[in-house]
Protein backbone atom coordinates (compact mmCIF):
# COMPACT_ATOMS: atom_id res chain seq x y z
CA UNK A 1 0.00 0.00 0.00
CA UNK A 2 1.59 3.51 -1.18
CA UNK A 3 1.76 5.81 1.98
CA UNK A 4 0.16 9.17 0.96
CA UNK A 5 2.32 12.79 1.30
CA UNK A 6 -0.54 14.86 1.15
CA UNK A 7 1.44 18.06 0.50
CA UNK A 8 2.42 17.22 -2.59
CA UNK A 9 -1.23 17.22 -3.60
CA UNK A 10 -1.39 20.27 -6.36
CA UNK A 11 -1.78 23.79 -4.23
CA UNK A 12 -4.71 24.47 -6.69
CA UNK A 13 -7.14 21.36 -5.68
CA UNK A 14 -6.13 22.01 -1.78
CA UNK A 15 -7.91 25.45 -2.45
CA UNK A 16 -11.14 23.74 -3.87
CA UNK A 17 -13.90 22.77 -0.98
CA UNK A 18 -13.86 19.26 -3.20
CA UNK A 19 -12.97 16.95 -0.53
CA UNK A 20 -14.07 13.74 1.39
CA UNK A 21 -12.65 10.75 3.17
CA UNK A 22 -12.14 7.47 3.02
CA UNK A 23 -12.41 4.27 4.10
CA UNK A 24 -11.45 0.56 3.33
CA UNK A 25 -14.27 -1.76 4.09
CA UNK A 26 -14.56 -5.39 3.16
CA UNK A 27 -17.19 -6.41 0.09
CA UNK A 28 -19.42 -9.74 0.38
CA UNK A 29 -18.23 -12.43 -2.21
CA UNK A 30 -14.69 -10.48 -2.44
CA UNK A 31 -11.26 -10.82 -0.78
CA UNK A 32 -10.77 -6.75 -2.17
CA UNK A 33 -12.12 -4.41 0.32
CA UNK A 34 -13.60 -1.35 -1.41
CA UNK A 35 -13.20 2.27 -0.73
CA UNK A 36 -16.39 3.79 0.83
CA UNK A 37 -16.72 7.93 1.03
CA UNK A 38 -17.49 9.29 4.48
CA UNK A 39 -18.03 12.95 5.69
CA UNK A 40 -17.85 14.62 9.56
CA UNK A 41 -19.73 12.47 11.40
CA UNK A 42 -18.54 9.45 10.38
CA UNK A 43 -21.90 10.06 7.74
CA UNK A 44 -21.78 8.46 4.12
CA UNK A 45 -20.67 11.10 1.53
CA UNK A 46 -22.37 12.24 -1.75
CA UNK A 47 -20.47 13.05 -4.48
CA UNK A 48 -23.17 14.76 -5.77
CA UNK A 49 -24.35 16.80 -2.54
CA UNK A 50 -21.79 19.75 -1.94
CA UNK A 51 -23.09 19.39 1.65
CA UNK A 52 -20.90 16.66 2.29
CA UNK A 53 -17.64 18.12 0.87
CA UNK A 54 -14.71 19.58 3.03
CA UNK A 55 -11.99 21.55 2.44
CA UNK A 56 -8.79 20.15 2.16
CA UNK A 57 -7.49 20.70 5.73
CA UNK A 58 -10.45 19.59 7.49
CA UNK A 59 -10.24 15.85 5.17
CA UNK A 60 -6.84 15.92 5.91
CA UNK A 61 -7.39 16.49 9.14
CA UNK A 62 -10.17 13.95 9.93
CA UNK A 63 -8.58 11.14 8.40
CA UNK A 64 -5.36 11.59 10.13
CA UNK A 65 -7.15 12.07 13.57
CA UNK A 66 -9.85 9.53 13.20
CA UNK A 67 -8.69 6.32 11.51
CA UNK A 68 -9.68 6.85 7.98
CA UNK A 69 -7.27 5.38 5.22
CA UNK A 70 -7.21 8.67 3.07
CA UNK A 71 -9.00 11.98 1.89
CA UNK A 72 -10.64 12.27 -1.80
CA UNK A 73 -11.06 14.48 -4.73
CA UNK A 74 -14.95 15.07 -5.76
CA UNK A 75 -14.82 15.90 -9.34
CA UNK A 76 -18.26 17.01 -9.81
CA UNK A 77 -18.73 20.23 -11.61
CA UNK A 78 -14.86 21.35 -11.57
CA UNK A 79 -12.46 21.92 -14.81
CA UNK A 80 -10.64 18.57 -14.18
CA UNK A 81 -10.11 15.14 -15.88
CA UNK A 82 -9.12 12.68 -13.56
CA UNK A 83 -7.78 9.57 -15.62
CA UNK A 84 -7.52 6.65 -13.71
CA UNK A 85 -4.75 3.72 -14.89
CA UNK A 86 -5.15 0.43 -12.74
CA UNK A 87 -2.58 -1.93 -12.43
CA UNK A 88 -0.25 -0.56 -14.63
CA UNK A 89 2.59 -0.88 -12.27
CA UNK A 90 4.68 -4.04 -11.63
CA UNK A 91 7.90 -5.67 -10.20
CA UNK A 92 8.96 -5.25 -14.12
CA UNK A 93 7.72 -1.64 -14.77
CA UNK A 94 5.22 -0.10 -15.87
CA UNK A 95 2.69 -0.97 -18.67
CA UNK A 96 3.94 0.52 -21.79
CA UNK A 97 0.75 1.82 -23.05
CA UNK A 98 0.04 3.96 -19.71
CA UNK A 99 3.07 5.34 -19.92
CA UNK A 100 2.70 6.68 -23.16
CA UNK A 101 -0.46 7.92 -21.85
CA UNK A 102 1.32 9.68 -19.58
CA UNK A 103 3.42 11.24 -21.69
CA UNK A 104 0.86 12.05 -23.98
CA UNK A 105 -1.07 14.08 -21.51
CA UNK A 106 2.12 15.69 -19.32
CA UNK A 107 -0.58 16.40 -16.38
CA UNK A 108 -0.01 16.13 -12.28
CA UNK A 109 0.39 12.24 -12.13
CA UNK A 110 0.83 10.40 -8.87
CA UNK A 111 0.83 6.44 -7.80
CA UNK A 112 -2.60 5.20 -6.42
CA UNK A 113 -2.93 3.75 -3.31
CA UNK A 114 -2.80 0.79 -3.76
CA UNK A 115 0.71 1.01 -5.18
CA UNK A 116 0.01 -0.71 -8.79
CA UNK A 117 -2.27 2.22 -10.35
CA UNK A 118 -1.52 6.01 -11.50
CA UNK A 119 -3.50 8.85 -11.17
CA UNK A 120 -3.35 11.81 -13.90
CA UNK A 121 -5.31 15.31 -13.39
CA UNK A 122 -5.22 18.04 -16.55
CA UNK A 123 -7.74 20.40 -17.03
CA UNK A 124 -10.22 19.95 -19.75
CA UNK A 125 -13.55 17.89 -20.62
CA UNK A 126 -14.18 14.81 -22.12
CA UNK A 127 -16.14 14.22 -25.53
CA UNK A 128 -19.52 11.95 -25.51
CA UNK A 129 -18.84 8.27 -25.24
CA UNK A 130 -17.43 5.68 -22.99
CA UNK A 131 -15.89 6.35 -20.00
CA UNK A 132 -14.33 2.62 -18.84
CA UNK A 133 -12.43 0.13 -20.61
CA UNK A 134 -10.28 -1.95 -18.88
CA UNK A 135 -7.16 -0.97 -16.67
CA UNK A 136 -8.02 2.78 -18.26
CA UNK A 137 -10.96 4.68 -16.71
CA UNK A 138 -11.66 8.64 -17.63
CA UNK A 139 -14.16 11.02 -15.70
CA UNK A 140 -14.75 14.70 -15.69
CA UNK A 141 -17.02 17.27 -14.00
CA UNK A 142 -20.13 15.60 -14.99
CA UNK A 143 -18.93 12.00 -13.97
CA UNK A 144 -20.55 11.68 -10.04
CA UNK A 145 -16.71 10.28 -9.36
CA UNK A 146 -13.95 10.88 -6.69
CA UNK A 147 -10.06 10.03 -6.69
CA UNK A 148 -8.54 8.62 -3.85
CA UNK A 149 -5.49 11.43 -4.20
CA UNK A 150 -1.91 10.28 -2.41
CA UNK A 151 -0.07 13.25 -3.47
CA UNK A 152 2.88 10.04 -4.12
CA UNK A 153 4.17 12.26 -7.75
CA UNK A 154 5.12 10.00 -10.39
CA UNK A 155 8.16 10.51 -12.57
CA UNK A 156 8.05 14.78 -11.86
CA UNK A 157 4.78 15.02 -13.28
CA UNK A 158 4.07 17.18 -10.23
CA UNK A 159 1.94 20.04 -11.72
CA UNK A 160 -1.90 20.24 -13.39
CA UNK A 161 -1.78 21.23 -17.06
CA UNK A 162 -4.30 22.58 -19.58
CA UNK A 163 -4.99 19.37 -21.92
CA UNK A 164 -8.52 19.41 -23.48
CA UNK A 165 -6.81 18.57 -26.85
CA UNK A 166 -4.59 16.20 -25.56
CA UNK A 167 -7.62 14.44 -23.68
CA UNK A 168 -9.63 14.26 -26.58
CA UNK A 169 -6.60 12.39 -28.47
CA UNK A 170 -6.28 9.60 -25.50
CA UNK A 171 -10.08 9.56 -25.56
CA UNK A 172 -10.19 8.86 -29.52
CA UNK A 173 -7.80 6.17 -29.38
CA UNK A 174 -9.08 4.57 -27.28
CA UNK A 175 -12.46 4.85 -27.06
CA UNK A 176 -13.15 5.45 -30.79
CA UNK A 177 -14.05 2.76 -32.53
CA UNK A 178 -16.21 1.64 -29.78
CA UNK A 179 -18.10 4.67 -28.33
CA UNK A 180 -21.64 5.55 -28.87
CA UNK A 181 -22.65 8.95 -28.74
CA UNK A 182 -24.23 9.78 -25.42
CA UNK A 183 -27.87 11.40 -25.23
CA UNK A 184 -28.36 14.47 -25.31
CA UNK A 185 -29.25 15.76 -21.49
CA UNK A 186 -29.70 18.32 -19.80
CA UNK A 187 -26.80 17.89 -16.82
CA UNK A 188 -28.67 19.30 -14.44
CA UNK A 189 -31.58 16.21 -15.28
CA UNK A 190 -28.68 13.44 -14.94
CA UNK A 191 -27.12 15.51 -12.12
CA UNK A 192 -30.23 15.67 -9.93
CA UNK A 193 -31.37 11.87 -10.46
CA UNK A 194 -28.03 10.47 -9.42
CA UNK A 195 -28.58 12.75 -6.11
CA UNK A 196 -31.67 11.37 -5.66
CA UNK A 197 -30.60 8.03 -6.04
CA UNK A 198 -27.68 8.52 -4.04
CA UNK A 199 -30.43 9.74 -1.23
CA UNK A 200 -32.83 6.67 -1.50
CA UNK A 201 -29.99 4.14 -1.36
CA UNK A 202 -26.56 5.08 -0.35
CA UNK A 203 -24.94 2.37 -0.39
CA UNK A 204 -26.13 0.80 -3.49
CA UNK A 205 -25.48 4.18 -5.13
CA UNK A 206 -21.41 3.80 -3.84
CA UNK A 207 -21.27 0.29 -5.28
CA UNK A 208 -22.63 0.77 -8.74
CA UNK A 209 -22.00 4.28 -9.67
CA UNK A 210 -18.77 5.14 -7.61
CA UNK A 211 -17.19 1.88 -7.01
CA UNK A 212 -18.55 -0.05 -10.46
CA UNK A 213 -18.63 -3.02 -8.44
CA UNK A 214 -21.38 -5.51 -9.42
CA UNK A 215 -24.33 -6.30 -6.01
CA UNK A 216 -23.07 -9.19 -4.53
CA UNK A 217 -24.30 -12.41 -6.04
CA UNK A 218 -25.36 -11.08 -9.16
CA UNK A 219 -24.18 -11.14 -12.79
CA UNK A 220 -22.91 -8.07 -14.87
CA UNK A 221 -26.10 -7.81 -16.69
CA UNK A 222 -27.97 -8.27 -13.29
CA UNK A 223 -26.13 -5.16 -11.64
CA UNK A 224 -26.97 -3.22 -14.97
CA UNK A 225 -30.63 -3.67 -14.49
CA UNK A 226 -30.42 -2.91 -10.64
CA UNK A 227 -28.81 0.48 -11.75
CA UNK A 228 -31.28 1.02 -14.19
CA UNK A 229 -34.52 0.21 -12.17
CA UNK A 230 -33.03 2.76 -9.49
CA UNK A 231 -32.80 5.51 -12.09
CA UNK A 232 -36.73 4.81 -13.24
CA UNK A 233 -38.06 5.46 -10.22
CA UNK A 234 -37.00 9.14 -10.26
CA UNK A 235 -37.57 9.76 -13.98
CA UNK A 236 -38.94 8.15 -16.77
CA UNK A 237 -37.51 9.92 -19.35
CA UNK A 238 -34.50 6.81 -21.45
CA UNK A 239 -32.04 9.27 -22.10
CA UNK A 240 -31.37 10.67 -18.57
CA UNK A 241 -31.53 6.63 -17.39
CA UNK A 242 -29.08 6.36 -20.56
CA UNK A 243 -26.96 9.07 -19.01
CA UNK A 244 -27.08 8.05 -15.47
CA UNK A 245 -25.77 4.55 -16.82
CA UNK A 246 -23.52 6.53 -18.42
CA UNK A 247 -22.01 8.36 -15.55
CA UNK A 248 -21.14 5.05 -13.28
CA UNK A 249 -18.39 2.75 -12.99
CA UNK A 250 -20.43 -0.59 -14.47
CA UNK A 251 -19.40 0.57 -17.97
CA UNK A 252 -18.32 -1.79 -20.21
CA UNK A 253 -17.75 -3.29 -23.94
CA UNK A 254 -20.99 -4.85 -24.21
CA UNK A 255 -22.68 -1.64 -23.66
CA UNK A 256 -21.43 -0.50 -27.02
CA UNK A 257 -20.59 -3.58 -29.29
CA UNK A 258 -24.32 -5.16 -28.32
CA UNK A 259 -26.17 -1.70 -29.41
CA UNK A 260 -29.74 -2.42 -28.28
CA UNK A 261 -28.72 -4.21 -24.67
CA UNK A 262 -28.96 -1.09 -23.10
CA UNK A 263 -32.10 -0.14 -24.90
CA UNK A 264 -33.67 -3.07 -23.66
CA UNK A 265 -32.40 -2.81 -20.03
CA UNK A 266 -34.21 0.56 -19.59
CA UNK A 267 -37.41 -0.27 -21.23
CA UNK A 268 -37.60 -3.21 -18.96
CA UNK A 269 -36.78 -0.99 -15.44
CA UNK A 270 -39.24 1.38 -17.38
CA UNK A 271 -41.49 -1.91 -17.11
CA UNK A 272 -40.78 -2.87 -13.34
CA UNK A 273 -40.89 0.33 -12.08
CA UNK A 274 -44.87 1.85 -12.60
CA UNK A 275 -45.09 5.33 -13.63
CA UNK A 276 -46.75 7.23 -10.84
CA UNK A 277 -50.22 8.18 -11.54
CA UNK A 278 -52.27 11.67 -11.71
CA UNK A 279 -54.21 10.58 -8.90
CA UNK A 280 -51.10 9.35 -6.41
CA UNK A 281 -48.11 10.67 -8.08
CA UNK A 282 -45.98 9.56 -5.75
CA UNK A 283 -46.57 5.86 -5.55
CA UNK A 284 -47.40 5.34 -1.88
CA UNK A 285 -48.33 1.59 -0.49
CA UNK A 286 -52.33 1.19 -0.28
CA UNK A 287 -54.30 -1.62 1.51
CA UNK A 288 -55.42 -4.43 -0.90
CA UNK A 289 -58.87 -3.18 -0.12
CA UNK A 290 -58.57 0.52 -1.72
CA UNK A 291 -56.85 -1.63 -4.82
CA UNK A 292 -59.60 -3.66 -5.16
CA UNK A 293 -62.50 -0.82 -4.27
CA UNK A 294 -63.35 -0.76 -8.35
CA UNK A 295 -62.83 -4.48 -8.84
CA UNK A 296 -60.81 -7.34 -8.09
CA UNK A 297 -57.92 -8.47 -10.31
CA UNK A 298 -58.94 -11.11 -13.13
CA UNK A 299 -57.18 -14.02 -13.64
CA UNK A 300 -56.25 -14.10 -17.88
CA UNK A 301 -58.62 -15.02 -20.23
CA UNK A 302 -57.74 -18.87 -21.66
CA UNK A 303 -56.67 -18.55 -25.33
CA UNK A 304 -56.34 -22.55 -25.27
CA UNK A 305 -57.96 -24.12 -22.28
CA UNK A 306 -55.51 -25.51 -20.23
CA UNK A 307 -52.04 -24.12 -22.73
CA UNK A 308 -52.11 -20.97 -23.08
CA UNK A 309 -53.66 -17.72 -21.18
CA UNK A 310 -53.67 -13.67 -23.44
CA UNK A 311 -51.12 -12.37 -23.07
CA UNK A 312 -48.80 -14.83 -21.00
CA UNK A 313 -46.18 -17.00 -21.53
CA UNK A 314 -46.21 -20.55 -21.44
CA UNK A 315 -43.23 -22.99 -21.49
CA UNK A 316 -43.69 -26.58 -22.79
CA UNK A 317 -40.32 -28.47 -22.06
CA UNK A 318 -40.51 -31.75 -23.50
CA UNK A 319 -37.65 -34.48 -24.90
CA UNK A 320 -37.32 -35.32 -28.60
CA UNK A 321 -40.08 -37.39 -30.24
CA UNK A 322 -42.49 -36.74 -26.80
CA UNK A 323 -44.82 -34.77 -29.50
CA UNK A 324 -44.72 -31.28 -28.42
CA UNK A 325 -45.06 -29.82 -31.91
CA UNK A 326 -48.78 -32.22 -32.61
CA UNK A 327 -49.72 -30.74 -29.43
CA UNK A 328 -49.06 -27.05 -30.60
CA UNK A 329 -50.54 -28.16 -34.10
CA UNK A 330 -53.45 -29.30 -32.12
CA UNK A 331 -53.74 -25.76 -30.02
CA UNK A 332 -53.16 -23.83 -33.53
CA UNK A 333 -56.33 -26.37 -35.21
CA UNK A 334 -58.46 -25.60 -32.05
CA UNK A 335 -57.79 -21.50 -32.37
CA UNK A 336 -57.80 -21.06 -36.01
CA UNK A 337 -61.30 -23.62 -36.44
CA UNK A 338 -62.80 -22.10 -33.18
CA UNK A 339 -63.14 -25.59 -32.47
CA UNK A 340 -62.62 -27.53 -28.93
CA UNK A 341 -59.39 -28.13 -28.10
CA UNK A 342 -58.55 -31.76 -27.87
CA UNK A 343 -62.01 -32.56 -28.76
CA UNK A 344 -63.89 -31.08 -25.70
CA UNK A 345 -62.61 -27.51 -24.46
CA UNK A 346 -64.23 -24.91 -26.47
CA UNK A 347 -62.21 -22.41 -28.10
CA UNK A 348 -62.91 -18.72 -29.76
CA UNK A 349 -61.31 -18.15 -33.29
CA UNK A 350 -58.71 -15.99 -34.17
CA UNK A 351 -55.55 -15.87 -35.99
CA UNK A 352 -52.44 -17.78 -34.93
CA UNK A 353 -48.81 -17.13 -35.57
CA UNK A 354 -46.24 -20.22 -36.39
CA UNK A 355 -42.29 -19.11 -35.38
CA UNK A 356 -40.72 -22.31 -37.51
CA UNK A 357 -37.79 -22.98 -36.29
CA UNK A 358 -36.56 -26.31 -35.69
CA UNK A 359 -38.15 -28.21 -38.44
CA UNK A 360 -38.87 -27.45 -41.53
CA UNK A 361 -41.90 -25.21 -43.10
CA UNK A 362 -43.50 -28.03 -45.23
CA UNK A 363 -43.48 -30.57 -41.97
CA UNK A 364 -45.63 -28.06 -40.37
CA UNK A 365 -47.66 -27.18 -43.31
CA UNK A 366 -48.87 -31.32 -43.48
CA UNK A 367 -49.58 -31.73 -39.78
CA UNK A 368 -51.69 -28.56 -40.05
CA UNK A 369 -53.60 -30.09 -43.06
CA UNK A 370 -53.68 -33.62 -41.65
CA UNK A 371 -55.73 -31.69 -38.38
CA UNK A 372 -57.46 -29.99 -40.60
CA UNK A 373 -58.60 -31.42 -43.49
CA UNK A 374 -61.66 -29.26 -44.52
CA UNK A 375 -58.78 -25.99 -44.63
CA UNK A 376 -61.77 -23.98 -42.46
CA UNK A 377 -58.99 -22.71 -40.41
CA UNK A 378 -55.87 -22.28 -42.65
CA UNK A 379 -56.28 -18.65 -43.88
CA UNK A 380 -55.94 -18.12 -40.26
CA UNK A 381 -52.44 -19.65 -39.69
CA UNK A 382 -49.80 -17.35 -40.41
CA UNK A 383 -46.14 -19.08 -40.85
CA UNK A 384 -42.70 -17.47 -40.27
CA UNK A 385 -40.27 -19.40 -41.41
CA UNK A 386 -36.53 -19.46 -39.70
CA UNK A 387 -36.52 -15.54 -38.78
CA UNK A 388 -33.13 -14.10 -39.73
CA UNK A 389 -33.70 -11.69 -37.21
CA UNK A 390 -35.82 -13.43 -34.32
CA UNK A 391 -36.48 -10.92 -31.87
CA UNK A 392 -37.46 -7.95 -34.48
CA UNK A 393 -39.05 -10.13 -36.96
CA UNK A 394 -41.09 -11.36 -33.91
CA UNK A 395 -42.29 -8.23 -33.14
CA UNK A 396 -43.35 -6.91 -36.28
CA UNK A 397 -45.16 -10.31 -37.65
CA UNK A 398 -47.23 -9.49 -34.20
CA UNK A 399 -48.21 -6.23 -35.23
CA UNK A 400 -49.01 -7.05 -38.81
CA UNK A 401 -50.65 -10.33 -38.09
CA UNK A 402 -52.65 -9.17 -34.72
CA UNK A 403 -52.34 -13.18 -33.66
CA UNK A 404 -54.26 -14.35 -30.94
CA UNK A 405 -51.74 -17.22 -30.38
CA UNK A 406 -48.12 -17.39 -31.24
CA UNK A 407 -46.09 -20.42 -31.16
CA UNK A 408 -42.89 -20.89 -31.03
CA UNK A 409 -41.16 -24.41 -31.84
CA UNK A 410 -38.56 -24.59 -29.81
CA UNK A 411 -37.41 -21.36 -28.05
CA UNK A 412 -33.74 -23.17 -28.44
CA UNK A 413 -33.86 -23.05 -31.77
CA UNK A 414 -35.48 -19.92 -32.51
CA UNK A 415 -33.02 -17.86 -30.56
CA UNK A 416 -29.40 -19.76 -30.93
CA UNK A 417 -28.16 -17.36 -33.00
CA UNK A 418 -28.64 -15.05 -30.10
CA UNK A 419 -27.19 -16.73 -27.60
CA UNK A 420 -23.64 -16.80 -26.68
CA UNK A 421 -23.76 -19.44 -23.72
CA UNK A 422 -26.81 -20.93 -22.98
CA UNK A 423 -26.93 -21.85 -19.75
CA UNK A 424 -26.10 -18.28 -18.81
CA UNK A 425 -28.98 -15.98 -17.49
CA UNK A 426 -27.23 -12.82 -18.98
CA UNK A 427 -27.18 -14.18 -22.41
CA UNK A 428 -31.42 -15.33 -22.26
CA UNK A 429 -32.24 -12.38 -20.50
CA UNK A 430 -33.08 -9.90 -23.63
CA UNK A 431 -34.99 -12.76 -25.65
CA UNK A 432 -37.22 -13.19 -22.86
CA UNK A 433 -37.84 -9.85 -22.40
CA UNK A 434 -38.71 -9.41 -25.92
CA UNK A 435 -41.37 -12.23 -25.22
CA UNK A 436 -42.40 -10.38 -22.74
CA UNK A 437 -42.98 -7.36 -23.98
CA UNK A 438 -44.28 -9.70 -27.31
CA UNK A 439 -47.19 -10.95 -25.12
CA UNK A 440 -48.26 -7.14 -24.11
CA UNK A 441 -48.36 -6.20 -26.91
CA UNK A 442 -51.12 -4.19 -28.32
CA UNK A 443 -54.99 -4.14 -27.28
CA UNK A 444 -55.27 -8.14 -28.57
CA UNK A 445 -52.00 -9.41 -25.99
CA UNK A 446 -51.45 -12.52 -27.96
CA UNK A 447 -51.05 -15.86 -26.24
CA UNK A 448 -47.25 -16.96 -26.15
CA UNK A 449 -47.00 -20.95 -26.27
CA UNK A 450 -43.64 -22.08 -26.95
CA UNK A 451 -41.56 -25.42 -26.62
CA UNK A 452 -38.02 -25.72 -24.74
CA UNK A 453 -35.71 -28.86 -24.75
CA UNK A 454 -35.91 -30.96 -21.86
CA UNK A 455 -33.45 -32.92 -20.13
CA UNK A 456 -33.93 -36.96 -20.17
CA UNK A 457 -33.12 -37.16 -16.82
CA UNK A 458 -35.76 -35.13 -15.17
CA UNK A 459 -37.69 -33.66 -18.38
CA UNK A 460 -37.02 -29.56 -17.30
CA UNK A 461 -36.03 -27.75 -19.48
CA UNK A 462 -32.64 -27.13 -20.49
CA UNK A 463 -30.09 -23.82 -19.77
CA UNK A 464 -30.81 -21.23 -17.64
CA UNK A 465 -33.11 -20.58 -14.76
CA UNK A 466 -33.76 -17.35 -16.40
CA UNK A 467 -35.91 -18.74 -19.17
CA UNK A 468 -38.45 -20.58 -17.08
CA UNK A 469 -38.46 -17.07 -14.24
CA UNK A 470 -39.45 -14.93 -16.90
CA UNK A 471 -42.55 -16.85 -18.18
CA UNK A 472 -45.89 -17.43 -16.49
CA UNK A 473 -46.53 -20.91 -16.79
CA UNK A 474 -43.97 -24.34 -17.37
CA UNK A 475 -45.05 -27.82 -18.01
CA UNK A 476 -43.24 -30.67 -19.08
CA UNK A 477 -44.62 -33.47 -20.81
CA UNK A 478 -44.30 -37.08 -20.07
CA UNK A 479 -45.34 -40.57 -21.16
CA UNK A 480 -45.78 -43.62 -18.86
CA UNK A 481 -43.56 -46.70 -19.98
CA UNK A 482 -47.17 -48.53 -19.24
CA UNK A 483 -49.14 -46.66 -21.64
CA UNK A 484 -47.26 -45.33 -24.37
CA UNK A 485 -50.10 -43.01 -26.40
CA UNK A 486 -51.05 -41.28 -23.15
CA UNK A 487 -49.16 -37.90 -22.51
CA UNK A 488 -49.52 -36.07 -19.10
CA UNK A 489 -48.43 -32.37 -19.49
CA UNK A 490 -47.75 -31.48 -15.70
CA UNK A 491 -48.03 -28.26 -14.04
CA UNK A 492 -44.05 -27.31 -12.79
CA UNK A 493 -44.91 -23.74 -12.07
CA UNK A 494 -47.98 -21.55 -12.57
CA UNK A 495 -49.28 -18.07 -11.86
CA UNK A 496 -52.22 -19.16 -10.99
CA UNK A 497 -54.02 -21.91 -10.80
CA UNK A 498 -53.23 -24.20 -13.39
CA UNK A 499 -53.76 -27.88 -13.58
CA UNK A 500 -52.15 -31.28 -15.44
CA UNK A 501 -53.53 -32.21 -18.91
CA UNK A 502 -54.01 -35.46 -20.08
CA UNK A 503 -54.75 -36.34 -23.63
CA UNK A 504 -53.87 -39.12 -25.97
CA UNK A 505 -53.93 -39.60 -30.17
CA UNK A 506 -56.71 -41.65 -31.36
CA UNK A 507 -57.49 -42.15 -34.97
CA UNK A 508 -55.31 -39.30 -35.67
CA UNK A 509 -56.86 -36.87 -33.59
CA UNK A 510 -55.48 -35.43 -30.41
CA UNK A 511 -58.08 -36.02 -27.62
CA UNK A 512 -58.33 -35.09 -23.71
CA UNK A 513 -58.70 -38.49 -21.30
CA UNK A 514 -58.98 -37.48 -17.66
CA UNK A 515 -56.26 -37.84 -15.08
CA UNK A 516 -55.83 -41.53 -13.70
CA UNK A 517 -56.95 -40.95 -10.21
CA UNK A 518 -59.89 -38.60 -10.93
CA UNK A 519 -63.24 -39.22 -9.46
CA UNK A 520 -66.01 -38.15 -11.54
CA UNK A 521 -67.17 -35.40 -9.29
CA UNK A 522 -63.59 -33.94 -9.89
CA UNK A 523 -63.91 -34.52 -13.65
CA UNK A 524 -67.46 -32.97 -14.22
CA UNK A 525 -65.37 -29.61 -12.05
CA UNK A 526 -62.99 -29.46 -14.49
CA UNK A 527 -65.33 -29.77 -17.41
CA UNK A 528 -67.24 -26.86 -15.88
CA UNK A 529 -64.68 -24.56 -14.93
CA UNK A 530 -63.05 -24.98 -19.06
CA UNK A 531 -66.69 -23.98 -20.12
CA UNK A 532 -66.78 -21.02 -18.02
CA UNK A 533 -63.36 -19.68 -19.14
CA UNK A 534 -64.36 -20.70 -22.22
CA UNK A 535 -67.94 -18.30 -22.16
CA UNK A 536 -66.04 -15.73 -20.51
CA UNK A 537 -63.61 -15.59 -23.28
CA UNK A 538 -66.35 -15.42 -26.02
CA UNK A 539 -67.54 -12.51 -24.24
CA UNK A 540 -64.19 -10.68 -24.80
CA UNK A 541 -65.50 -10.43 -28.16
CA UNK A 542 -68.72 -8.01 -27.03
CA UNK A 543 -72.11 -8.26 -25.67
CA UNK A 544 -74.15 -10.83 -26.85
CA UNK A 545 -77.38 -12.98 -26.85
CA UNK A 546 -77.46 -17.13 -26.36
CA UNK A 547 -77.80 -17.63 -29.79
CA UNK A 548 -74.54 -15.73 -31.03
CA UNK A 549 -72.82 -16.85 -27.93
CA UNK A 550 -73.16 -20.70 -29.29
CA UNK A 551 -72.23 -19.70 -32.63
CA UNK A 552 -68.86 -18.15 -31.55
CA UNK A 553 -68.30 -21.42 -29.11
CA UNK A 554 -70.14 -23.60 -31.46
CA UNK A 555 -72.18 -25.56 -28.42
CA UNK A 556 -75.65 -26.06 -28.24
CA UNK A 557 -77.96 -23.45 -26.54
CA UNK A 558 -78.53 -25.48 -22.96
CA UNK A 559 -74.82 -25.94 -22.64
CA UNK A 560 -74.20 -21.82 -23.14
CA UNK A 561 -77.30 -21.44 -20.80
CA UNK A 562 -75.69 -23.82 -18.25
CA UNK A 563 -72.76 -22.21 -18.38
CA UNK A 564 -74.09 -19.12 -18.13
CA UNK A 565 -76.14 -19.54 -14.90
CA UNK A 566 -73.09 -21.02 -13.24
CA UNK A 567 -70.87 -17.23 -14.20
CA UNK A 568 -74.13 -15.08 -13.20
CA UNK A 569 -73.80 -16.64 -9.47
CA UNK A 570 -70.05 -15.69 -9.36
CA UNK A 571 -69.49 -13.06 -6.46
CA UNK A 572 -68.08 -10.76 -7.18
CA UNK A 573 -70.08 -10.58 -10.53
CA UNK A 574 -68.30 -10.85 -13.72
CA UNK A 575 -70.94 -10.77 -16.16
CA UNK A 576 -73.87 -8.71 -16.52
CA UNK A 577 -77.55 -9.14 -18.26
CA UNK A 578 -78.45 -6.16 -20.11
CA UNK A 579 -81.90 -5.23 -22.26
CA UNK A 580 -85.21 -6.39 -22.02
CA UNK A 581 -86.26 -10.17 -20.60
CA UNK A 582 -87.62 -11.21 -23.98
CA UNK A 583 -84.05 -10.09 -25.74
CA UNK A 584 -81.41 -10.12 -22.67
CA UNK A 585 -77.61 -10.28 -23.92
CA UNK A 586 -74.43 -10.88 -21.31
CA UNK A 587 -71.56 -8.65 -21.42
CA UNK A 588 -68.59 -8.68 -19.18
CA UNK A 589 -67.78 -6.31 -16.06
CA UNK A 590 -64.31 -4.46 -16.73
Amino acid sequence: MNAPTFDHIPAELQTLTRWIVWKLEPRANSDKPTKVPYTVGHRLASTTEPGDWMTFAAARTLAETNGYNGIGFVFTDTPYVGIDLDKVLTDDGVNPEAAAIVEQLDSYTEVSQSGTGLHVIAKGSLPPGRRRQGWLEMYDRSSPRYFALTGTVWNGHSTIQDRTAAVASVHRERFGNEAAPSPVVAPAQSSEVLTLMEQAAPKLYHRLVIAGETVPGKSESESDEALAILAARFTRDPTVIRAVLDASGLTRPKWTTHKSYLERTIAHALKVVPAPSAADPTRRARSVAEIIANGLPQPPAVVVPGLAWKGRITLVAATEGMGKSTLFAEAARAVTTGQPFLGKFPTVQGAVLWVVSEEAEDDVILRAVALDPRHSGLAHLYLQDHPVQPLDDLEAEIANRAPRLVIIDTVHSWAGTLIEQASQSDSWRPVIETIQRAARRGPLQPAILMSAEATKKTGDYKDSASIGHGVDVVFSMRQKKSDPISRQVERKKARWAVSDLWYQQKEGRLVQIPAPDASDKEREALTHAADDQALLGALDQGRAGVVMLAERLHWGKPRVEQAMARVLKRDPAEVRVVGPADRRQFEKVF
